[in-house]
């Protein structure tokens, strides 16, 4: 098998480099080995999490103080940031293009699945409806032969799309779109770090990870061995590397195992001490209220910078309505002037 020439790792944070009791043993290691790829093959290293800023810093205190960082951070509402000195810097065009590309790629996959449930439902005999929601269709085919070629047709109309997973069960077909912040995220991120598929790892745990486990997003995939179920399902149909370590060590395991060419898809027993599962984007009730208030601040400065600027436009009369937009401005002014004449 030939090895391959990996130039971006992605991983999520919880379960997958964080969670276990015995993760803290593993830093030392886990930091040489990505010093050694950085430096041998340029690598870069993304962590999305579905914490918010705060969230992360806080809980990734010990990584840091380990000198383990990434270079690229995708944090809760698709806010990006890059390392810069001990901490962190908000990038506002990847942020803006990761969060452009997750809402087309919702608008896209609802509006191909509704083109496909059209299309199969009036030009297919025999076919009768089973479901059909806005995020999901089912159908039953007359023949076996009918519904697998209406499977390949399916594959060849979401082979671009992450957001669209398809099922087919006998004669039955079902095609369900499915959250995919982080794969929007990836695809973003490599394109502008120019990075094809094929040299891109990813690697998760959970519910909120399968989608940048798919093929369409990155070649090579793996999982640690605490990752639920249907992840594990996923990595084996994929590929991927299915580790028997967990956590920080799985995630060793499979970054190796992926340059060594060693990958193993089998999906390994799952053992009588499996760790419990923590919360992924929650980090006690003092995380999540310090979360909310970060998140308040950035609201209300994002609202006072953009009413600010436009009044500052509407104050030159280059915007449309502007004289309606300055009539409560101009109000305003008139109110405090009162108000200070009262006391001079």
């Amino acid at each position: 098998m030939r090895k391959p020439n990996i130039r971006l790792l992605v991983t999520d944070l919880d379960g997958t480099i964080m969670g276990h009791r015995d993760d803290r043993q593993h830093y030392a290691e886990f930091k040489a080995l990505i010093d050694e790829l950085r430096r041998d093959r340029q690598l870069r290293w993304i962590v999305t999490t579905g914490r918010h800023y705060g969230g992360y810093r806080s809980y990734t205190s010990s990584l840091e103080r380990a000198g383990i960082y990434p270079d690229l951070l995708v944090t809760a509402r698709n806010r990006v940031f890059g390392r810069h000195g001990k901490g962190y810097r908000v990038k506002p065009a990847y942020t803006a293009q990761v969060m452009a590309a997750v809402m087309l790629g919702h608008v896209r996959g609802r509006r191909t699945l509704k083109q496909m449930h059209h299309h199969l439902s009036n030009n297919v005999q025999g076919v009768r409806r089973v479901l059909q929601l806005p995020d999901r269709f089912t159908l039953r085919f007359a023949t076996l032969e009918a519904a697998t070629e209406s499977m390949r047709w399916i594959r060849q109309r979401i082979r671009d799309l992450p957001t669209l997973k398809a099922q087919q069960v006998e004669r039955e077909l079902s095609v369900v779109q499915i959250a995919c912040r982080k794969g929007n995220a990836v695809r973003v991120l490599s394109a502008r770090l120019g990075v094809s598929r094929d040299e891109i790892l990813t690697i998760g745990d959970s519910r909120t990870d399968r989608c940048f486990l798919d093929r369409r997003v990155a070649f090579h995939t793996g999982c640690p061995l605490n990752a639920d179920d249907e992840t594990r399902e996923i990595v084996h149909n994929a590929k991927g590397h299915l580790s028997t370590k967990f956590s920080m060590a799985g995630s060793i395991d499979v970054i190796r195992a992926t340059l060594d060419g060693t990958v193993s898809s089998e999906i390994p027993p799952v053992p009588e001490d499996m760790p419990r599962r923590r919360r992924t984007g929650g980090g006690g009730s003092h995380t999540r209220s310090r979360d909310s208030h970060h998140l308040k601040r950035s609201y209300i400065l994002g609202g006072a910078i953009a009413a600010i600027t436009l009044v500052v436009f509407a104050s030159f009369g280059v915007l449309p309505f502007s004289e309606l937009i300055m009539k409560p401005v101009h109000l305003l002014f008139r109110l405090f002037s009162g108000i200070f004449s009262l006391f001079s």
